[in-house]
Formats: structure tokens, C-alpha cells, sequence
């Protein structure tokens, strides 16, 4: 039997079902649905609940240093944070990141340095992707942007402006590459066609491991909240 972590009812017209983070079941239900309706469903699901609720519960378990802000992935490379007395504020080197140790129980100030750091690379790194892939492509975006979404990569509008997540920049280059190619595509097919991905595979012919590698860092967009 699958346990129910959340029951949330409104005016919908469906029932639905999300894994949370940290691997809740979320139910959202019709305020008039009964909870026999709404337990089938449940037991309907109750194979691709488990698998996803495993896959989550795993991936935070290998991340847990991660989500507890005692390491940072930048560029697929997960480093520790050193506290030293030396460092004014934050420092990057090859093997780890420094901060000053007065900040060393301080998470709000740790995510706070951290995100800074972040967003000013990214700035840099995802604009020069964009950049290449635009010219590759030879399409041209009406905008660009980095933004701070609690729930997707990047968007593409229908007028061609495009935004990507700050977190991007923690992601491996290849799956930075992925959602990079993925929006700029959305600016000849605004929907996932046939043709969107046919697009897509023309420029990155193994987009469908990278994309597989990315629901894996999906918990990223998660943090630094």
C-alpha cells in the first residue's frame, strides 16, 4: 500500500499524481472526489510511483552532501566547501571552493555567496553557448536572459526570447549544451513534434541520453531557494 503524504483538493477536474523531492507522493484531487476514487488511482500508478519514488530517494542519497550545501557541482564537478580565515568572501580553485569561516554555520549566507558566484558565471558561459549554438543553427533569439525558475531549465517564448536557469551552469557542459539546443529549437517548432526533435538530433544526434542524464539533476533546481 502506498502512503498518500499529501492530499491537496481544489476545483480541478482530474486527479494527479507528483513525486515530490524528497520522494512525497503529492495527490491534487476534485474537491467532490471520494477517497476510494481517489485510492485507485494510487493503486493504478503504484508501479511508476514506486520506480520514481526509488529513483529520487537514491539520487539525494548520493547528492546528500550536495543538498546540504557542504558541497557545490559546478560544471558537473562536485567540489567541498573549505572554511579558511584567509578568504574574504568565496573563492574557486580547481579542486574545491573556499569560504571565509566565519560563515562556516551560516547556510542563508553560504547559499547566498554560492549564488553569486553561480549566476556570474553563468552569465559568461550560458550566453556564449547560446551564442554558438545560435550561430550554429543560424537562428536568432529575440533575447536572452538568465532567470531563477523553481521548475524548468530554460523556456523559449513564441516572440523568441529566451530564458535559462542560473542552476544550468552546476550541470555537466554536455546537458548545458542539451537545454541550450532545446530552446533555441523552439524558435522554428514552438512544440516537441516530430520535427522539434528531428531539430534537435540534427544538431545533437544523442540529445535522448543527454535528456535521460538531466531528469538526474533535476533535484538542482531545488536549491539555493
Amino acid at each position: 500500500m502506498i502512503t498518500i503524504d499529501q492530499l491537496i483538493r481544489t476545483k480541478r477536474r482530474t486527479i494527479s499524481i507528483q513525486i515530490s523531492s524528497n520522494g512525497e507522493l503529492i495527490v491534487r484531487a476534485p474537491t467532490r472526489c471520494s477517497y476510494a476514487q481517489i485510492e485507485k488511482v494510487v493503486q493504478d500508478r503504484i508501479g511508476w510511483i514506486r520506480v520514481h519514488q526509488e529513483r529520487i530517494l537514491k539520487n539525494n542519497a548520493i547528492n546528500s552532501n550536495i543538498i546540504s550545501y557542504r558541497e557545490v557541482m559546478f560544471l558537473g564537478v562536485t567540489k567541498p566547501i573549505i572554511f579558511d580565515s584567509k578568504t574574504k568572501k568565496i573563492e574557486y580553485h580547481e579542486t574545491h571552493f573556499t569560504i571565509n569561516e566565519k560563515y562556516a554555520e551560516n547556510i542563508p549566507k553560504i547559499k547566498k555567496l554560492v549564488i553569486g558566484f553561480m549566476v556570474e558565471q553563468a552569465q559568461e558561459i550560458l550566453i556564449n553557448r547560446v551564442n554558438y549554438f545560435a550561430n550554429l543553427m543560424q537562428l536568432l533569439p529575440q533575447s536572452l536572459s538568465i532567470c531563477n525558475s523553481k521548475r524548468v531549465w530554460g523556456s523559449c517564448s513564441k516572440e523568441a526570447d529566451i530564458k535559462l536557469n542560473w542552476r544550468l551552469i552546476m550541470l555537466p557542459p554536455d546537458l548545458i549544451d542539451y537545454v541550450v539546443v532545446h530552446e533555441l529549437s523552439h524558435i522554428i517548432e514552438f512544440n516537441h513534434s516530430k520535427l522539434f526533435w528531428k531539430l534537435v538530433g540534427s544538431v545533437l544526434p544523442n540529445y535522448k541520453e543527454r535528456r535521460a542524464l538531466l531528469k538526474k539533476g533535476d533535484f538542482l533546481l531545488n536549491l539555493y531557494r
